[in-house]
């Protein structure tokens, strides 16, 4: 081997080998490609501020399909936006607490839709009081143990950049919260 060919050699792996390492390092679950979208946009204002375009620009740009499409098996409530496969859903009017599915199924990448919510709870700082009338927003960890979702929104206390928080479910007083699981956008719900 020529002192040519091996600097060749050595300058083309500098170019390829960096290339692939990159590409293992890209999300390739749909869910993780919604929560890097969200972390990227961290701080910035996706589309019109809204949070749903947070929301629909984020499944868009990993491959999932929109709001609206979703589980026909599991069709949201009138009002709200249907994000995919109905995951988990709590629900508190008055003493009623009830829900459907569990809370260890949701996922990063998950939509939380929030439906006349009110929460309230306690934080490392003291109490919190929390309302969303129609607000919709991305799940990006999850703390089992603690019951505690940390979330990306946007259009939240007048913030129209996307920020980052943290909710419990178990501190709903009144409304409704939809965890649903985004679909591919090749992947058609099968009839039943």
């Amino acid at each position: 081997m020529t002192r040519g060919t091996i600097v060749a050699a050595a300058f083309a792996a500098q170019l390829f080998v960096p290339a692939m390492a990159r590409c293992a390092d890209e999300p390739n679950e749909l869910g993780d490609r919604i929560v890097a979208f969200c972390k990227e946009h961290r701080g910035k204002r996706v589309g019109n501020g809204q949070c749903t375009a947070m929301v629909t620009a984020a499944l868009l740009a990993a491959g999932a399909k929109p709001h609206g499409w979703g589980d026909r098996r599991t069709p949201p409530r009138r009002g709200e936006f249907n994000w995919g496969k109905l995951v988990f859903t709590v629900e508190r009017n008055g003493a009623d607490f009830k829900t459907t599915g569990k809370l260890q199924d949701i996922r990063p990448g998950d939509v939380l839709q929030f439906q006349n919510v009110q929460l309230e709870g306690f934080t490392d700082f003291g109490t919190y009081t929390a309302q969303a009338q129609h607000h919709s927003a991305i799940v990006f960890g999850v703390d089992k143990d603690e019951g505690i979702l940390k979330i990306y929104q946007q259009n939240f206390n007048g913030r129209k950049g996307v920020t980052s928080d943290r909710i419990r479910p178990a501190d709903l007083q009144t409304g409704r919260l939809s965890f649903y699981r985004p679909l591919p956008a090749t992947t058609r719900p099968r009839e039943e």
